[in-house]
């Protein structure tokens, strides 16, 4: 025994130990951050369960990734910063917002009794199956939703017989038969049409403007459709008033009307070219009031020195026949420059005349001369 370690001494002394080396440092691991998807950014901040302690080491440590235990706040920030990233569950199925449709005012319902709601049971029809059209449903389906009492009763009737006799149901058919037992009983006829055109009844008014005329002309010639646009254009001209009829008699550029629309646009230019002249004229009526002859004289003879009339003397404007004194020359020149007779007030224009006041016929160009 004592042979046996006399000879491991005997080794020891001729091999020594190396001297022992310090532990190896702990590996240092970089802190992986996983971004979240944009959708996640725009969700609620709401953090995600954090998973067992186990499962997040196990996970590590199949990934070659596990820290060094550490211990204190320092194993807890490592904990938080290598934790494996976990889809937030809000986040998930994330879609676009559908577009918000149209909202549209919704038809009242129709029980076959005109009101104040439904005053035109066909203008009711018509709005009924444009709602249903805008808004993607069947106008044939939705149609009964929106009638009550007799007019619910005859759609299921008439509904019933088309399926029945095996007749296909259109839209037209639909609006034919509700026009048939619903519509205006009063409504006239293509020939009482013509018979109040030939009456006059459309005749527009002394004091009444284009559109309000476009109103009435619509309302009766409405009930015939099938009227040609060159019969309408005939009777809204000879409704006009007799000095619009002759101002849009022709186009701007002398044809004949095509379309009763463009001659409705003319007629509505030329009455408003009309009121304006008579409104200018007017203000020019109380402009001359601002620009009178020269004052009469205090002294002197005739009997404008006397009491400021009017007359042959030297003291009052002469009136020329014209109803109003002399027109100073700011004034004249006013009235000249808005096109405008210095006489009668009337607006200048080709043939134009009036007492003292010509129109020479060559080489004027249209000037007012004496």
């Amino acid at each position: 025994m004592s042979a046996v370690v006399h000879q491991v001494q005997d080794l020891q002394a001729r091999f020594p130990a190396p001297p022992p080396q310090p532990p190896a440092p702990a590996p240092v691991v970089q802190p992986v951050m996983t971004l979240a998807p944009p959708a996640q950014v725009l969700a609620p901040a709401v953090p995600p369960p954090a998973p067992a302690p186990d499962a997040v080491h196990a996970g590590q440590a199949a990934l070659g990734t596990a820290p060094a235990q550490v211990s204190g706040m320092d194993g807890t920030t490592s904990l938080v910063l290598n934790r494996v990233q976990q889809p937030n569950p809000l986040s998930q199925n994330v879609t676009s917002a559908p577009a918000i449709a149209k909202s549209y005012r919704q038809p009242p319902a129709f029980n076959g009794t005109t009101s104040a709601q439904v005053m035109e049971p066909d203008a009711w029809f018509d709005t009924v199956i444009q709602y249903l059209r805008d808004t993607n449903a069947n106008p044939m389906e939705g149609l009964r939703y929106y009638c009550t009492g007799d007019v619910l009763t005859w759609y299921n009737s008439f509904t019933r017989k088309c399926k029945d006799t095996n007749q296909q149901l259109t839209l037209e058919a639909l609006r034919a038969d509700f026009i048939e037992l619903f519509g205006d009983i009063n409504r006239d006829t293509p020939h009482q049409v013509r018979e109040r055109l030939d009456k006059h009844e459309h005749a527009m008014k002394p004091s009444e403007s284009v559109p309000v005329y476009v109103q009435r002309f619509r309302r009766i010639t409405r009930n015939d459709p099938q009227m040609a646009q060159i019969e309408l254009i005939h009777w809204f001209l000879k409704g006009l008033q007799p000095q619009l009829q002759s101002m849009c008699a022709t186009d701007a550029s002398g044809l004949k009307w095509s379309t009763l629309e463009n001659l409705i646009e003319f007629a509505k230019g030329q009455q408003w070219s009309l009121n304006a002249a008579k409104s200018q004229k007017a203000s020019f009526n109380f402009t001359v009031g601002q620009y009178p002859s020269a004052p009469p004289k205090q002294g002197g003879r005739g009997r404008g020195a006397r009491g400021g009339s009017t007359g042959r003397g030297r003291g009052g404007g002469r009136d020329h026949g014209r109803g109003h004194g002399r027109l100073s020359e700011q004034a004249r020149a006013a009235l000249k420059a808005a096109n405008i007779c210095t006489h009668c007030y009337e607006p200048w224009g080709k043939g134009h005349r009036c007492f003292k006041w010509q129109r020479r016929e060559d080489g004027t160009g249209g000037q007012q001369v004496a």
